[in-house]
């Protein structure tokens, strides 16, 4: 877990994020990715893509 969350912090500081805000964006999309790997339901693929576009949409949000 430490390893992806770092990755992923890093990913957004890399894109302009400042350290606090990526680090709880990163956060935010684990669980999202978690939630969505353990979910029973998967989701059909239009959904997945809209649900996947969201999700970069609050990444690459202005902090």
């Amino acid at each position: 877990d430490k390893r992806r969350l770092s990755y992923i912090e890093s990913l957004l500081t890399a894109a302009g994020c400042p350290p606090e805000v990526a680090r709880a964006r990163a956060q935010i999309l684990y669980w999202a990715f978690l939630g969505f790997t353990l979910s029973d339901k998967p989701l059909p693929k239009q959904r997945r893509s809209e649900f996947l576009d969201e999700l970069m949409r609050i990444a690459n949000a202005p902090a």
